[in-house]
């Protein structure tokens, strides 16, 4: 009886639960992929975003600077060309992206960069690194190294081997240099000959190097607009000529600007090199002046210009300018003492012992300085020296000390202050600007310069004659960012300088032979003799030095800085249209009290 009970009872058979199971197994396997598919399309539409980000990202920094980001060269493209994804427009080098060189990216890949941007060699890199963006210099593709996988099948890029970008991209800049409009890249680098093609008639060009400055044109050339030539020229070092008539081609410089700060900030150029940008001011967006090392120019909303003059934080831990001073290390940004040594260290060719950023006054006829022992309260109010109080002066020191430790530099005023009026006499009845073309503000104290010069604060920065210490460190910048010899910062700047037996070509503006009593248009083909004219401001290209024009000669620029002399305590810098072979550094000494047709200022922000 039991085993009849047995065999009738009804159950899951051996063969119907291997079935199930099997069946179980196949379910969870393809809900499992079903899974892991979803994943990976979810990352491959994150690369896709990433890459379409930084697609645009580029695009816009690339019509801004003639470059794209990138300063490391990344070759292990095995995988991606195994994938059949490079094109015939990827003819170029690749190269990692240089992340931060573009604002406001949020990636979610990438992340290698951080490490890798701080290795030497791209074959470190190769072995090392694949959380990478890398870009094709010639059709600007750009693929993730690592890769996305997605069933066994890697995705690179935001397009697939069987959509392999055919469309050849319309260079506009081959090695910062600007294919002009109407023109096509055919092929070339800067240093064999960048070759481009007339669209409408297919006549082509040649890049030509230019590695002397001109003043003047070459007897082979002829242009209409010689000044515009020039300046071209000399902005981004050569010109394209068609080999079989010899008809030149020269790149326009074409101005434009950045909307408004609406606050202070930070910029940061093509090369990581970063200013600071006060509220209210547009920077400059032209190649040549939209780069720290060739003179940042920004814009105030009158037109008025200043260039950056960029000192290296670096400086305040490099034992070269620390070992001499008595403070080896600044301590804070308020160690003004530590910060002034170093500064001066580090531009110690451009310095003299015996001028000094230090405060004096005249009590009666005594002069007294803030070494003066037991000054009085009445004495330290006095502003009769340099146009401050000696709270003022100091205060006014310790914030520029401290803004340039803090920011890595300070602004100065793109041209000699000018004014739209003919000065003849003692006045400060005229607006100050910084802007081409304007009568030099001339006939004015050094009191008076400083009251004038401290009105054109901005915002929450401080506006005044330049210290002494900043002329110097501007001396130190051209001599860092340009080919200069020592010799012609600082004994004879007669090669890019208005002085009396300096010989130019100028444009722009207006000349005086009358020591300013009156001012003639300068003509067309105007050519300075070696006697002494003075200019309105940047009348010459030949005059201007990493964007900042008349340093050197014009008219000499009154400073902040005591002179050595016991009697005449300003000091003026840079030499003046009747001196002859003078020293862009040059220091002259004159009394508080002088007000001369050849002596002006210029401005310093911070």
């Amino acid at each position: 009886m039991m085993n009849n009970k047995l065999k009738n009872n009804k159950g899951i058979t051996l063969v119907a639960l291997t079935i199930t199971i099997i069946i179980i197994i196949i379910v969870t396997n393809v809900v499992i992929y079903n899974v892991k598919d979803n994943l990976g399309i979810e990352k491959l539409r994150s690369m896709e975003n990433d890459i379409e980000q930084l697609s645009d990202k580029i695009s816009t920094y690339y019509s801004q600077y003639g470059t794209i980001p990138c300063k490391i060269e990344y070759d292990n493209i095995t995988n991606i060309e195994q994938a059949g994804l490079i094109g015939e427009n990827d003819t170029g080098k690749f190269y990692i992206i240089d992340l931060s060189a573009i604002e406001n990216l949020t990636l979610i890949y990438g992340k290698d960069y951080e490490t890798a941007k701080n290795w030497t060699t791209k074959e470190d890199i190769n072995d090392t690194f694949n959380d990478l963006y890398i870009i094709n210099e010639s059709s600007h593709n750009i693929f993730y190294v690592k890769g996305i996988e997605i069933g066994g099948q890697v995705f690179y890029t935001n397009y697939t081997s069987e959509d392999v970008d055919s469309k050849k991209i319309d260079l506009r800049y081959v090695e910062n240099i600007k294919i002009p409009n109407g023109y096509t890249y055919i092929e070339g680098t800067k240093q064999t000959g960048i070759i481009i093609k007339k669209n409408d008639s297919g006549d082509k060009y040649t890049w030509v190097i230019e590695k002397e400055q001109w003043d003047k044109l070459p007897n082979e050339i002829q242009a209409e607009n010689q000044e515009e030539l020039i300046r071209s020229v000399n902005l981004y070092g050569g010109y394209y000529k068609n080999n079989s008539t010899n008809e030149i081609v020269y790149l326009s410089i074409e101005e434009s600007w950045s909307e408004e700060y609406d606050k202070t900030a930070e910029y940061k150029d093509k090369n990581g090199d970063i200013a600071i940008i006060p509220q209210g001011f547009k920077v400059s967006k032209t190649i040549g002046k939209n780069t720290i090392n060739q003179g940042l120019v920004i814009e105030d909303k009158n037109k008025n210009s200043y260039v950056w003059i960029k000192v290296p934080k670096s400086i305040y831990v490099d034992s070269r300018y620390t070992k001499d001073n008595d403070n080896m290390t600044v301590k804070s940004s308020d160690d003004y003492t530590g910060i002034y040594n170093i500064l001066s260290t580090y531009a110690s060719e451009y310095r003299d012992n015996g001028y000094k950023d230090e405060w004096y006054a005249l009590d009666e006829n005594n002069l007294i300085t803030e070494n003066t022992e037991n000054l009085t309260d009445a004495q330290k109010k006095l502003s009769n020296g340099c146009g401050l109080t000696y709270n003022q002066y100091r205060d006014l020191r310790n914030q520029m000390l401290k803004s340039i430790y803090t920011n890595g530099g300070f602004w100065i005023s793109q041209y000699e202050i000018g004014t739209d009026d003919i000065i003849k006499n003692n006045s400060t009845s005229s607006t100050p600007l910084s802007q081409m073309a304007k009568y030099p503000y001339n006939y004015i104290t050094c009191i008076q310069a400083q009251e004038l010069a401290q009105n054109m604060n901005y915002s929450d920065f401080k506006s005044s004659l330049l210290f002494g210490i900043q002329y110097d460190l501007a001396c130190k910048f051209i001599k860092e960012n340009t080919n200069k010899t020592k010799e012609e910062l600082l004994e004879d700047s007669t090669t890019l300088g208005n002085y009396k037996n300096s010989t130019f070509i100028a444009k722009n503006g207006k000349y005086s032979s009358d020591e300013g009593v009156t001012y003639q248009p300068i003509p067309q083909n105007y050519e300075k003799g070696s006697n002494a004219v003075l200019l309105t401001t940047g009348a010459s290209e030949r005059n201007s030095i990493l964007n900042i024009y008349d340093l050197a000669g014009n008219v000499a620029e009154m400073t902040l800085e005591q002179s050595s002399d016991s009697t005449n305590k300003v000091t003026i810098r840079g030499g003046d249209y009747a001196d002859e072979k003078n020293g862009l550094a040059i220091r002259e000494n004159v009394s508080n009290a002088s007000a001369a047709n050849n002596i002006g200022f210029r401005i310093g922000i911070y």
